[in-house]
């Protein structure tokens, strides 16, 4: 138990007093509580013993009721023979529970109403109840409050459920906490109050990349955007077994076209290979471009392609580089199958 002492109460803080100290506090505290008549020591003990009976047994209790008892009767803060303030002990009670000395006590003081409303808030370091707020409700608001870190005026429990909420998410905020408030702060960074239609529009132009207002057309520029960006597995390679020898076999079939019998339009080339030789036409175009390029075959230039049958152009063109071609040039002599 610790060491009686004579003055409990001189220099003492109120953040962090000792037990001996606290308890001497809190049986002065008691006593300012107005009473029928003044109490035993035993029905005092008793009335306080709810505050201690989790920290100590009710043997030690009462073995550290009576040791304050009797350091409060040696200092002189009740009188010798009934437990009734001294007027020292009156103004340290009065101190204790933040009543300065002009201060007239509230009428028809409890000891739960001095405990919930003075006593706590002043021990806990909270600040006092205001005239509207329910003193259960303080208390619970400010100590989560201080147990979160929670800054700023918090006056009503669902005001504080808010902010755990937000706090939760490593948020500091008070607004109403729904799914749309959540996602607008969480994911678009903003304190704006949307509706669903707006939200689901904002978050998918996030995640698009493209504030358009029509939602459809940028979907659309989306999928450009990834078939210019991602390599297609649909990319045409050279038909392999394309030789010089399946061009001339195709070419006796060939009827003349627009631009007589020496010019042939190279779909119309494709189009009289053999089935089994033929792969699709684009293919077909980067194989023929790859003859051209070892000159075993001559491909030129359409010009007046608007005389001509713009299908038969579009689907016979090949480009390389600057280059582009239409037409296939047929030999009176071919050269020799590589």
């Amino acid at each position: 138990m610790p060491a009686r002492r004579t003055d409990i109460f001189a220099g003492q803080p109120m953040s962090i007093p000792s037990p001996f100290v606290l308890t001497s506090q809190l049986i002065l505290a008691r006593l300012l509580v107005p009473q029928a008549k003044a109490p035993t020591p035993a029905a005092l003990a008793k009335s306080l013993a709810p505050l201690f009976n989790q920290q100590y047994s009710s043997g030690e209790w009462r073995l550290l009721f009576d040791e304050v008892l009797s350091s409060i009767r040696v200092a002189q803060h009740v009188e010798v023979s009934k437990l009734i303030l001294t007027p020292s002990g009156l103004t340290t009670a009065r101190e204790f529970c933040g009543f300065s000395s002009e201060e007239a006590l509230p009428k028809n003081l409890r000891w739960k109403q001095l405990l919930d409303k003075h006593i706590t808030p002043r021990l806990c370091g909270f600040p006092p109840p205001g005239p509207k707020t329910k003193l259960a409700d303080h208390l619970l608001i400010e100590f989560l409050k201080q147990s979160h870190q929670l800054a700023g005026p918090i006056t009503s429990l669902s005001q504080l459920l808010v902010a755990l909420a937000w706090k939760e998410l490593g948020i500091d905020s008070r607004k109403k906490f729904t799914p749309a408030s959540v996602l607008a702060k969480v994911s678009l960074k903003t304190d704006r109050t949307l509706t669903t239609v707006p939200l689901a529009k904002l978050l998918s132009q996030q995640l698009l990349g493209d504030s358009g207002k029509d939602f459809a057309q940028s979907l659309i520029r989306q999928k450009i955007r990834q078939a210019a960006t991602t390599p297609s597995s649909d990319v045409p390679t050279a038909l392999p077994n394309l030789t010089l020898a399946d061009v001339h076999a195709a070419l006796p079939h060939i009827p003349a076209g627009p631009l007589g019998p020496n010019r042939i339009f190279i779909r119309d080339l494709w189009q009289h290979l053999l089935p089994d030789r033929r792969g699709t036409l684009e293919q077909f175009r980067l194989a023929l471009l790859a003859l051209h390029k070892s000159q075993h075959v001559r491909l030129v230039r359409a010009d007046l392609t608007d005389r001509l049958d713009p299908r038969a152009v579009e689907e016979s063109r090949i480009e390389d580089g600057q280059a582009t071609y239409h037409l296939l040039v047929r030999e009176d002599k071919p050269p020799a199958t590589p």
